[in-house]
């Protein structure tokens, strides 16, 4: 198959790619060894005594201060030759304001940062991991303080976010864990991995969120405190719509990372979990977001993974955003929850899968689609024909495919004027898309369970074992609404950086109970599980095995029907008692 492509395409997709992923961290390896403090390349180590002070070999940088004022500078530089290599940095201060990075790891080696003190102001960076260096961070604290008058946003609008940096970023092929550390960004992000093949991010026993650090006050109420190195730090969430929006941890590209006995908070996310199977296991975590847990986007099967702790979102505990028309990579995401203590915000839901929001990185405004006016009026898409498709590069990008001269040719939207005359839509059957799954195991929680996905076809599929749910559970129509709760017409555009809390709108819904048209919802109750029904809801397949209770009225395709064990399919209605 053919495919066109302008120049002006591909240069805009590689001004995208730097976007997404080098933007935040342009002072990092590209300042390398001449804006370096200290700077160690295999046996070669240079230092500037204009910003550094302390003891500098090829294998060891300690008992040091690094401090630079808005100069663009990268407090320590290492471009490691061998992974036999160790260097470690230890019992270190850095302070950079406005710009630069603290530490920006590359090569191949590996680093052992203990007991340092990152200290950053404004638009300065922490931690930069790329190459295929392998780092450990212990007993150190890495802060950057968002500064209100050199902000700006850097982080895509497309995420919903607002934030200008990332504190600490792992790319390429890295793997970087944080034990006993704390972690805090102004804004955009505390633990972030990004681009690359087989990047790991662990963190252990780790503080983690967005919003402010300071060493801790006697009488001031914080968030949470941690002690490093006999030190106590009190750490306050910050506020989205005022210059902190941000997550605790992003995971891209199929990466897998883990986080132990720690403590993260975010103001608009705890996690992100983006391409291929991007995937997360947590265990005995306490988390907290202001709007929404964790969120999927353009995720291809990927698993979160939840043992113990605790969860709680003010809004929407866990969030899958599903194909649309501006994200057609579409999202196959997978949740697993054992034993953890959830809960929400009054009125707040559980899980979501919904039509994507996301904007794209070209088009910097979230609109309400016209459908959303009334979304009864969607066609079921099983049974007729669409116009193929594929995507490439990255940013993926969709086109769509004409039989042209007796060959296939893909076309980008913005080519679509190109298209000869005479060129015929290549047309193919509708697949639906994979459904999403959520297991509930071994608890209790009130909340709701949406799906509202209607630019395709796609189920979300949930089971409840040995756990209690109280709530609504069904197919939706989901709206976006302004932040008093009134939903927006369809056609309203609100566009980045509009007014400080704009990115707010993304993933904002109210959802109504319906018969499935796009959006079947499956449901499994095993193992005792209960179902406490608080509002009408409306299933396409329900199985419930002989420990299993539901306290409702159900129907069948219009019958009033007995709840026995056993599988239920059709038009589901459960009417509570």
């Amino acid at each position: 198959m053919k495919r066109t492509k302008s120049l002006a395409a591909l240069l805009m997709a590689a001004l995208m790619l730097f976007a997404l992923c080098g933007t935040a961290f342009a002072s990092g390896e590209a300042s390398g060894e001449a804006s370096a403090a200290v700077s160690i390349t295999g046996t070669d180590v240079a230092v500037d005594e204009d910003y550094f002070s302390g003891q500098a070999t090829e294998t060891t940088v300690s008992d040091f201060t690094i401090t630079a004022d808005n100069e663009n500078v990268t407090g320590i530089y290492v471009n490691g030759e061998s992974a036999d290599d160790t260097i470690t940095i230890q019992n270190g201060r850095i302070e950079l304001i406005e710009s630069g990075t603290a530490i920006s790891l590359t090569g191949a080696s590996n680093v052992v940062i203990d007991s340092v003190v990152i200290w950053n102001q404004g638009n300065a960076d922490g931690i930069s991991a790329a190459g295929s260096t392998v780092t450990t961070v212990t007993n150190s604290v890495i802060y950057g303080a968002q500064n209100p008058e050199t902000y700006r946003r850097a982080s895509p609008f497309a995420l919903g976010l607002a934030g200008s940096m990332r504190v600490t970023n792992a790319v390429e092929t890295s793997q970087i864990t944080y034990e006993d550390s704390v972690i805090v960004s102004g804004s955009w992000a505390a633990l972030s991995t990004d681009s690359g093949t087989g990047v790991v991010l662990t963190a252990r026993n780790v503080l983690a969120g967005v919003g402010s650090l300071e060493v801790a006050q006697e009488g001031v109420e914080y968030t949470a405190t941690k002690e490093v190195n006999g030190v106590t730090y009190g750490f306050t969430l910050g506020d989205s719509a005022n210059y902190n929006s941000g997550y605790v941890s992003y995971c891209d590209s199929g990466f897998h990372n883990y986080y132990y006995d720690s403590q993260l908070y975010g103001t608009d996310y705890v996690i992100i979990l983006s391409t291929s199977e991007s995937s997360a296991t947590l265990v005995n975590d306490e988390m907290y977001s202001d709007r929404i847990g964790i969120m999927w986007h353009k995720n291809g099967g990927g698993t979160v993974d939840i043992t113990d702790g605790s969860l709680h979102a003010e809004y929407c505990l866990f969030q899958m955003k599903g194909y649309s028309s501006t994200d057609t990579d579409g999202c196959q995401a997978n949740l697993v929850v054992d034993g953890t203590e959830l809960t929400v915000g009054e009125g707040g839901i559980l899980l979501q899968l919904m039509t994507s929001d996301d904007c794209g990185l070209d088009y910097e405004a979230l609109q309400v689609p016209e459908e959303e006016d009334d979304l009864s009026q969607v066609e079921c898409l099983l049974g007729t024909q669409v116009q193929k498709t594929y995507s490439d590069g990255f940013p993926p990008t969709t086109y769509y495919v004409y039989e042209v001269d007796g060959e296939e040719v893909g076309y980008s939207a913005d080519e679509l004027d190109t298209v000869p005359e005479g060129a015929v839509p290549v047309m193919v059957d509708y697949e639906a898309q994979e459904a999403c799954t959520a297991i509930f195991s071994n608890l209790s929680v009130e909340g709701d369970v949406y799906n509202g996905v209607w630019e395709a076809y796609q189920a979300l599929d949930v089971t409840f074992d040995n756990a209690t749910i109280t709530g609504v559970i069904s197919s939706s129509y989901a709206n976006h609404v302004d932040a008093e709760g009134n939903v927006l017409p369809g056609g309203t555009v609100i566009e980045a950086d509009s007014t400080l809390d704009c990115h707010l709108g993304m993933g904002r819904l109210t959802n109504t109970a319906a018969a499935a048209i796009n959006n079947p919802m499956y449901l499994t109750l095993e193992n005792g599980a209960e179902w406490v029904v608080t509002g009408v809801s409306y299933l396409t397949k329900l199985t419930v095995d002989e420990t299993s209770t539901i306290t409702a009225t159900l129907t069948v395709d219009g019958v009033e029907t007995e709840i026995t064990a056993g599988t239920y399919e059709g038009n589901i209605v459960v009417t509570p008692n």
